[in-house]
């Protein structure tokens, strides 16, 4: 055995808020908040439904793990529309460098982005020339909430 202590626990939203990790179910149904998801649980598993303020409710992960998974072709699948674009672009103005690279990395999977530019070391007021281009990009693209 070699020392690694793994956690294996039911599905909660009381949980995942308490122990400040993503909800399982919004790994895929990106497009979903987490109300949506504590209300499925209480509906499938008779949960209680923790309170959720906007905060919460409209954010259903970390940013990081967010980010990561809006580039995941198979979480793009499932969630429907483009939406993304405009919540990534936001996140490449984070002050983690770690979460700006991989939200630029997940934007450039969208193929109307791939050829997006990004030094996600740069200082902020630098990595807002990129973010501006491709903000105005997104405001002439096709991209909508609903595809």
């Amino acid at each position: 055995m070699s020392g690694t202590l793994s956690i294996i626990d039911s599905l909660s939203v009381g949980t995942q808020l308490k122990a400040y990790r993503p909800s399982d179910c919004n790994l895929c149904q990106l497009d979903q908040s987490l109300e949506w998801t504590s209300q499925h649980l209480a509906e499938w598993f008779g949960q209680r439904q923790p309170p959720l303020d906007d905060d919460k409710s409209t954010s259903a992960m970390l940013k990081g793990d967010d980010a990561w998974h809006m580039g995941w072709k198979p979480a793009r699948k499932v969630s429907v529309g483009n939406w993304q674009a405009p919540w990534l672009i936001r996140t490449m103005n984070d002050s983690f460098s770690t979460i700006c690279y991989t939200a630029h990395k997940s934007l450039i999977a969208n193929p109307e982005f791939t050829d997006t530019q990004f030094d996600y070391t740069a200082p902020l007021t630098k990595r807002n020339t990129p973010n501006y281009c491709s903000s105005h990009r997104l405001n002439h693209s096709k991209i909508s909430p609903t595809g």
